[in-house]
């Protein structure tokens, strides 16, 4: 009778060991369970369900800072803007050394229209670090939605000093744009021969070069000058927008809307990329810069 017994006690610690052992195993698993998940979600476009992944591991790994970063995007592509900027302060708050959260909260922000805060946020930046490429670049992007001409121009003169001749080619089509589409032709026009000598091949010069057309009613000859762009980059999205506009203007109506809508299309597309790319906040901010000048173009015209 007395060895049955110990046998059974026996069993029964055993057996709760074993279920103690499940339990801590799971207690770690399940953070990396919903994070692949939510990872997996996430790339399929399911936006909504990936946050609620993200959720899930936060609560088991309140002190992850990449996992609240993840959880920020997801909301982000939720169109839950607010939440995504308390997500991301909650990132930087756990390791402030991260620049791309940064950067992040900041697009964030401005999707908010909150401008001002979002360079407040790049400031913070600074004071750490000597400026980047990709800081310069996003804060350019920013002012420019802004309106905030005066420091654009500082900002490109930046990336003239300090990009190498591919950047500063983009820097001065910024700046020629900018200029024409604010009443100041000349000087803008010098600075888009600038950014030509620089980089003759870049499609982006030549798409900034087709908007100096449009402006001064050459419809025709923009939309000739669009046709070849896209023909040797057919990924320009200001090529199509300035396409279009032109066929607006001469009313092929139909043409101008298929153009216009491949425009927000190459543009949306862009941003939906992998989320985990290193340069990712360089393009987007190349992407936002594009997106500042179509819309400026807009209001001009």
């Amino acid at each position: 009778m007395g060895g049955s017994y110990s046998d059974l006690n026996t069993f029964f610690f055993t057996f709760a060991i074993i279920l103690l052992f499940s339990g801590w195993t799971l207690y770690y698993a399940c953070p990396f369970i919903c994070r692949r998940h939510g990872a997996r979600r996430f790339n399929e476009g399911r936006f909504m369900v990936a946050s609620a992944c993200f959720k899930r591991a936060l609560f088991f790994s309140p002190r992850d800072s990449s996992l609240w970063f993840c959880y920020a995007l997801a909301l982000r592509r939720s169109s839950r803007l607010d939440a995504s900027v308390e997500a991301l302060q909650r990132a930087v708050a756990l390791k402030p050394d991260e620049c791309q959260f940064y950067y992040e909260c900041a697009d964030t922000l401005c999707a908010l229209g909150r401008y001002t805060t979002a360079l407040d946020v790049l400031h913070r930046v600074e004071l750490t670090r000597r400026p980047t490429v990709e800081l310069v670049l996003t804060r350019a992007a920013i002012e420019l939605e802004a309106r905030r001409f005066r420091d654009v121009e500082r900002d490109c003169q930046w990336l003239v000093r300090h990009g190498g001749d591919l950047l500063s080619a983009q820097a001065y089509c910024i700046l020629g744009i900018m200029k024409i589409l604010t009443g100041r032709t000349e000087e803008g026009e010098f600075d888009l021969d600038v950014s030509y000598l620089l980089d003759p091949q870049s499609s982006i010069t030549r798409a900034y070069c087709a908007a100096i057309l449009y402006h001064r009613g050459m419809n025709r000859q923009t939309v000739r000058l669009c046709d070849a762009i896209i023909k040797t980059d057919p990924r320009c999205a200001i090529a199509y927008y300035y396409r279009g506009v032109a066929n607006r203007r001469i009313g092929a109506c139909q043409e101008s809307e298929r153009d216009l809508a491949k425009s927000q299309h190459i543009i949306a597309e862009s941003q939906n990329d992998d989320a985990c790319r290193k340069d990712r906040f360089f393009v987007r901010a190349l992407e936002r810069i594009e997106q500042a000048i179509l819309g400026l173009s807009d209001s001009v015209s």
